[in-house]
């Protein structure tokens, strides 16, 4: 009743008010600031002779002590105790008598769950009161995160991740914001002036397309300027070889092929879009002909190669026809297209690099799972048969790579704070396998032998760098240009394939570099040394000398695999003979449309619908069977999400659930990049920990050794889609 009537809102901060009534009765020289623990006095006179000469002895003798407190009480104490300590202080030692008013007291932080910003939806603990170098006052260093042990890891837990997740989500966004304003701004503001645009270099108007044969799975379609082109930069001489790719009945007058732009910008591997032009030659005045307008008919794809009169695309198979019909040179069964066929091209841009970085930050940031149950007796048999394929990524390089993040908002964690460093780099140091040094030591003695002509003579320095990363779950080598960090990433992976062969036969390496030339002279380094390499990668982007080793090759040496692709592709153009054959089914039309037609119509869709399943999962087979083949998959950081890498580790990805009527798999949730199981408790992850058979009925793949090469030539989040996107890393 005392407490509640003078309006104190703690026990602690009712004996706070007791013992400054003694302390201002006594006033002894010094005063002991009050102890944390219970049963503890408050109040000690300095010294015996102080105490003697007081004129109230016996309360400055006195000793107050504390009731055992109960659980809300604690809670109270813990979450007040840094901006307590400093008010009991100042009226310890002005004597004051009046009662600590509530507002003082309340907390100066506030836990947001959700986060306002709605990227981590986990909770985010800030610290309740600045740090003392912020405040000025004399509280110990972390004092003000004090508290139970568990409590307070998983505050810094939340922190971390959070802090992680949307800081270098908010830079991603930005980037893509701004890369996607200046694509659209450029396009809206020449909507009136396009021929502005083609002088600008950013787009190439009247473009006459031609069939030119096919990259594996890729029909190759080359653009030229059409010979009544509205814009004219020049003809090619009588004898330019360019003049013979086009035969005298695909253009009405041959000699006149123009030349491109000689400022254009469009270069290989460019993300471009292919727009028809309704009304041919000249019609890219109206909104239909832009690629950005509502009616428009687009096609995005990559450049292959340019020259002086032309631009070589790649575009997936059957996408041409399906949305503008047949090149007009085409000699298929869909016969030959339209000679006024006219198409604009467009500089443009891909959300796929965005999509996957923002993914692989999830998967980092994602809460760990909880313990799980401990296997029943009688399921051992069934236990060691799914410990074969039981490898998960190591919480130790997720801690290392969010632990040691330091970042700047007022009143963080510092690095210090947040994690202990010693103790994480001795983690970092352990073997990723329990023979991982008497399998490392075999690796280099068979590398420094008569025996391996394929290797040079290793300098000390990189015999060290290898054998670091060989027995170390985190290896970072770094050196000046020349001094050959990738052919020692060779050699590491030449170790880390000797490993995997004694782990499991479905263990394999994965090499990155950020860049396409980077990933090409490692898959060089890589087959010089003699293992077998398999390139993920579009042919666009990998240079020509590799195409024989590169995924969409295996797959299109695959008699099944080719053979649900020209299914697919015929049941497309029958489909869309179809539906241009009858013009109430054209777009805009108001003419009415038969019964029968609609029937028929719907079965023609079913059957390419399910054409185009059968060759995605005709292809994810014969992908997985050539990864399970080889000893290193290749790719670029960005490309280690690719569709069939983790199709054949068992992750169902966004591309194989999309909905049906668009011609692909049939989807069964929205969320990109979810395991085809339920999904985790948490909801932040987007790949559950157990995976799946591979489309080849086999055990998943996984890629527990991982090579990042160029890693400082790569923004953060790239280097981390290597990491997480087949969630079974456990050497870096």
């Amino acid at each position: 009743l005392f407490f509640l009537k003078m309006g104190i809102p703690s026990v602690s901060t009712a004996a706070l008010a007791l013992a400054a009534t003694a302390a201002s009765l006594t006033r002894p020289a010094s005063v002991e600031a009050w102890s944390s623990f219970h049963g503890s006095s408050l109040l000690r006179p300095e010294s015996a002779a102080s105490a003697s000469s007081s004129s109230v002895s016996s309360v400055s003798r006195g000793i107050l002590h504390m009731r055992k407190q109960k659980a809300s009480d604690k809670r109270t104490r813990r979450m007040q105790r840094s901006g307590a300590s400093v008010l009991e202080e100042e009226m310890l030692s002005g004597g004051s008598t009046a009662p600590i008013p509530a507002a003082q007291l309340q907390r100066r932080g506030s836990t947001a769950s959700p986060m306002e910003t709605a990227a981590w939806k986990q909770r985010k603990i800030r610290n309740s009161f600045p740090n003392s170098a912020n405040s000025g006052t004399g509280t110990r260093a972390g004092e003000q995160n004090r508290g139970r042990g568990r409590s307070r890891k998983r505050s810094q837990l939340y922190s971390r991740l959070a802090t992680y997740n949307n800081d270098f989500v908010a830079l991603l966004t930005a980037e893509y914001r701004a890369e996607e304003a200046e694509v659209l701004g450029r396009i809206a503001d020449r909507c009136d002036d396009p021929l502005g645009l083609e002088l600008s270099g950013h787009a190439l108007l009247d473009m006459y397309p031609e069939r030119r044969g096919n990259i594996f799975s890729d029909e190759v379609y080359r653009l030229t300027k059409a010979y009544d082109a509205t814009s004219v930069f020049g003809r090619p001489g009588a004898d330019d070889d360019d003049t013979s790719s086009s035969s005298t009945d695909d253009i009405t007058d041959n000699s006149n092929i123009n030349y491109l732009p000689p400022n254009h910008k469009v270069s290989t591997n460019d993300v471009i879009m292919l727009t028809l032009q309704p009304a041919g030659s000249g019609d890219f005045f109206g909104p239909s002909t832009l690629p950005t307008g509502k009616g428009a008919t687009t096609v995005e794809c990559r450049v292959l190669n340019t020259g002086p009169t032309y631009v070589d695309v790649a575009i997936p198979g059957g996408s041409f026809e399906a949305a503008f019909g047949p090149a007009p040179n085409n000699v298929g069964s869909a016969g030959r297209g339209d000679r006024s066929m006219r198409l604009r091209v467009d500089r443009y841009f891909s959300n796929v690099p965005y999509e996957r970085m923002v993914a692989a930050l999830g998967q980092i940031t994602a809460l760990p799972e909880r313990a799980k149950q401990p296997p029943q007796k009688n399921d051992n048999n069934n236990n060691a048969k799914k410990n074969e394929m039981d490898i998960q990524m190591d919480e130790v390089l997720r801690d290392a790579i969010v632990s040691t993040y330091r970042h700047e908002e007022e009143g963080a964690d510092t690095m210090e704070q947040a994690c202990d460093i010693g103790d994480l780099c001795r983690k970092l140091a352990r073997p990723p396998l329990p023979n991982s040094a008497q399998l490392a030591k075999q690796a280099l003695d068979f590398m420094q032998s008569d025996r391996a002509a394929q290797f040079p003579q290793f300098n000390e320095p990189q015999l060290t760098a290898i054998g670091a990363a060989l027995t170390r779950r985190l290896t970072m080598i770094q050196g000046p240009p020349g001094t050959g960090k990738t052919l020692t990433a060779a050699s590491i992976a030449f170790g880390f394939v000797h490993q995997c062969r004694n782990v499991s036969p479905h263990t394999k390496v994965l090499a990155c570099a950020f860049s396409n030339i980077g990933a090409d002279n490692l898959a060089e380094y890589l087959i010089r040394i003699g293992l077998k390499v398999v390139r993920v990668g579009k042919a666009s982007g990998v240079s020509e000398s590799l195409w024989d080793y590169t995924l969409d090759a295996a797959i299109d040496r695959d008699p099944a695999a080719r053979k649900a692709q020209e299914d697919a592709t015929k049941a497309t153009s029958n489909l869309r003979k179809f539906t241009s054959s009858k013009p109430s089914f054209k777009r805009g039309s108001s003419g009415q449309t038969k019964r029968g037609d609609v029937a028929i119509a719907r079965a023609k869709r079913e059957a390419a619908t399910t054409a185009v399943k059968a060759a995605i999962e005709a292809s994810n087979i014969a992908a997985t069977k050539a990864l399970r083949e080889a000893d290193v998959i290749v790719c670029t950081s960005v490309g280690a999400a690719d569709a069939r890498l983790l199709a054949a580790c068992g992750i169902v990805t966004e591309e194989d659930e999309e909905i049906e009527a668009d011609g692909r798999f049939k989807s069964s949730s929205s969320a990109s990049g979810k395991k085809m199981s339920a999904k985790s408790s948490t909801g932040s992850s987007t790949h559950q920990d157990r995976r799946k058979l591979a489309p080849d009925n086999l055990p998943s793949l996984s890629t527990p050794f991982v090579i990042v090469d160029e890693a400082c030539q790569s923004v953060e989040p790239a280097n981390l889609i290597p990491i997480t996107s087949t969630n079974s890393c456990r050497s870096l």
